[in-house]
């Protein structure tokens, strides 16, 4: 299974080592996710989108996209290669995978479906 995050031989994930993609608005995740993983519901706002409508654009929380904490387990950090598109949703310490998916889950009451009509 591929996961946005590799645990290393003892199952282990890692801070600053990456974790769940995330884009600080919408308009970067449909300019820099691939077309494949866009619902094709939202292709009057990406045209070449050919994802499963099954999926969802999602956000957590308004402000400055900059490192912070995420709940008692997580953090966000924008991603350094593209700091102003890209982020990750990552450990705050070292965990295994099984407690970084559990960590993730429990911030579920804090997403809101985030796919406006238009841009």
């Amino acid at each position: 299974k591929v996961y946005d995050i590799a645990p290393d031989d003892s199952g282990d994930v890692h801070p600053n080592m990456g974790g769940m993609s995330i884009s600080p608005t919408l308009e970067s995740l449909l300019q820099n996710l691939p077309s494949r993983m866009i619902p094709e519901r939202l292709q009057h706002l990406a045209p070449d989108a050919t994802g499963r409508n099954n999926v969802f654009v999602w956000r957590m929380g308004e402000g400055a996209f900059t490192i912070s904490h995420i709940g008692e387990r997580l953090q966000l950090r924008p991603d350094p290669n593209k700091p102003a598109r890209h982020g990750f949703v990552e450990p705050r310490e070292v965990m295994s995978l099984e407690l970084y998916r559990e960590a993730l889950h429990d911030t579920q009451s804090d997403w809101v479906i985030d796919e406006p009509e238009e841009l």
